[in-house]
């Protein structure tokens, strides 16, 4: 590759005037040709695939002039509402440029902290905090159309209920307990309401579900209300001999192999051990942010679901999350983020 490069050089080095300026013409042509703003970006997504009414659905929609800064406007023929290519998307009410998103969106791929991804993006710690929770909604959102299928395995985890930024709901006495320090060790020992159990499913293929269910010890109730439907009828689920799966199996219409005798016994190609892995990078992922706030855990299981156990390459993912960002159809506000409730449990 090098010797490539020295030979090229030196090739464009005895050229004469004229050609090497054609060269500098067709180089920054090329240049151009990349989409250098955000409205381009999003436009040229959207335009690789069926246009829609980011309201309605309809693709029964028409072009409706140009806004002062250029901005191509549309006009839904069937809701009869008007929007522009970033409207209803993530990058909706953002007035950074496409530069500052893609190094941004590079900073929630390497995994960066708050404080590290706004000093290398140039702006605030809090447009560094808003612009993850957008992001962390979208990977949410796109948790919800993941199906397993196959061999499954399923167990819970659990992480301490935490309060973490929230002071207004202990200046109020909403919260019943004491502060303890972030991160640190429940009060009371056991599966209490002090813990929130997360229950969590793999397939043979990386594909992973987990969210928040309920506190304290799973039931069957709750378990439905998280997996319901999210694995495909007739597949196989391995789990552990908890009395929570014989119901949520025969409901799911699943063949259900309970191992009993410990974590690491094997019945030939049934076990859990690809779901005891998962939970050990699960709370890797999770240790690095010194307790995570319940209101955004959802956000960080998706995270972690779609950067450290997806099989796809990182390159791969960033063209996932880009189009994701774009294709979602959700728009966040900083109230959005800041009136999430304390803890949303499924039931």
């Amino acid at each position: 590759m090098k010797d490539n490069i020295k030979n090229l050089v030196g090739q464009i080095r005895n050229l004469p005037s004229e050609d090497i300026q054609e060269l500098l013409e067709i180089l920054i042509h090329r240049e151009q040709q990349a989409p250098a703003q955000l409205e381009d970006f999003v436009s040229d997504i959207k335009s690789a695939q069926v246009y829609k009414c980011p309201y309605c659905g309809s693709t029964h929609i028409v072009r409706n002039g140009h806004r002062p800064d250029g901005v191509q406007k549309f006009r839904c023929c069937d809701c009869h509402r008007s929007f522009v290519p970033m409207t209803n998307t993530i990058f909706a009410h953002t007035h950074k440029p496409l530069s500052v998103w893609q190094k941004y969106i590079g900073c929630v791929l390497s995994q960066d902290s708050i404080k590290s991804s706004a000093k290398s993006c140039g702006f605030s710690i809090g447009t560094s905090f808003y612009w993850r929770h957008k992001i962390l909604s979208a990977l949410c959102l796109m948790e919800e159309n993941v199906t397993l299928e196959g061999i499954a395995e399923s167990d819970e985890t659990f992480f301490p209920l935490s309060f973490k930024g929230n002071h207004k709901a202990f200046a109020a006495k909403e919260v019943s307990r004491a502060p303890r320090k972030r991160g640190g060790e429940v009060h009371t020992r056991g599966l209490s309401k002090e813990l929130v159990c997360v229950p969590c499913a793999v397939d043979r293929n990386h594909s992973s579900i987990s969210r928040i269910a309920c506190l304290g010890a799973c039931s069957t109730k709750a378990l439905g209300a998280a997996l319901d439907g999210k694995i495909r009828k007739g597949s196989t689920l391995c789990a552990d001999d908890n009395a929570i799966y014989p119901k949520f199996a025969a409901g799911n219409l699943l063949n259900l192999v309970q191992i009993k005798g410990g974590r690491k016994v094997v019945r030939g190609q049934f076990h859990i051990q690809h779901l005891n892995s998962y939970h050990s990078m699960l709370k890797k992922f999770m240790q690095k942010f010194q307790g995570v706030s319940s209101k955004y855990l959802n956000g960080y299981l998706a995270w972690h679901n779609f950067l450290n156990y997806a099989k796809e390459e990182i390159d791969e993912k960033a063209r996932i999350l880009k189009e994701w960002l774009v294709n979602c159809c959700r728009c966040v506000r900083i109230e959005d983020i800041a009136d999430l409730p304390a803890i949303k449990c499924l039931v």
